[in-house]
């Protein structure tokens, strides 16, 4: 069966990442309007992993955002089928803004999925 997540990347709106270098990853940030240009953004309540690799584990956003599901553990010697199976792309001590994006390309191979977040594209 051919990986239905294995041949787009999905933007998702109305989300940022943002660090000043001392926040790992970087802290992800949900607008709280739809007005992505302009709006305002509210932090989730923990940052990304500064490492990019395999997920090990994911974390829920603040009682505002418990609907946001992202990771906050990554390791390149874990497993790639377990526990999540999908993996980060992140920007180590980021001091920048990145958008987040999800899915990932062909040839990415197992290296895409629903699951697999790329935090490392700047605005």
């Amino acid at each position: 069966m051919e990986n239905p997540w294995g041949h787009l990347w999905s933007m998702i709106g109305g989300a940022r990442v943002s660090g000043q270098g001392a926040s790992g990853g970087g802290t992800p940030y949900i607008c709280t309007s739809f007005d992505y240009a302009n709006g305002t953004y509210d932090d989730i309540g923990f940052n990304l992993p500064s490492e990019y690799g395999w997920v090990n584990a994911m974390g829920y956003g603040s009682e505002n955002y418990d609907w946001v599901y992202l990771p906050i553990e990554c390791s390149t010697n874990a497993n790639s089928l377990l526990p999540i199976g999908d993996s980060l792309w992140t920007v180590p001590s980021l001091n920048d803004t990145t958008v987040l994006a999800t899915g990932g390309a062909f040839g990415y191979k197992e290296a895409c999925g629903p699951f697999y977040y790329a935090a490392d594209r700047t605005m």
